[in-house]
């Protein structure tokens, strides 16, 4: 039964799980966005035509960019998806490219 419907639990517990899970799906992004990247520059060394993780990459952004626009939207604070601290401008940035 989802934790939500569960009518043992008060609405501070419900929001208590809630957060945690917000938090858990942030970090979750996060790190496999990082990941992704990674993977994308070792591959852009190797192959010239990578528009599969290209594509990955600013699917990421976007979703990552658009959590973080919407909460700001509605005052929440973007520690609560922990994503305070991550700039998904890092995703398109390629540091092998900026010379060209």
């Amino acid at each position: 039964m989802s934790f939500m419907l569960d009518e043992t639990l008060s609405i501070h517990e419900k929001l208590e799980h809630l957060i945690y899970f917000l938090q858990y799906i942030g970090n979750v992004l996060k790190e496999e966005s990082v990941e992704l990247k990674e993977e994308t520059l070792k591959l852009k060394k190797q192959f010239k035509n990578i528009d599969y993780e290209n594509g990955s990459l600013f699917t990421y952004f976007r979703v990552i960019s658009l959590i973080q626009n919407h909460a700001n939207s509605f005052d929440i604070p973007l520690s609560v998806f922990s994503l305070d601290d991550f700039k998904p401008d890092i995703l398109l940035v390629d540091k092998t490219d900026q010379n060209n």
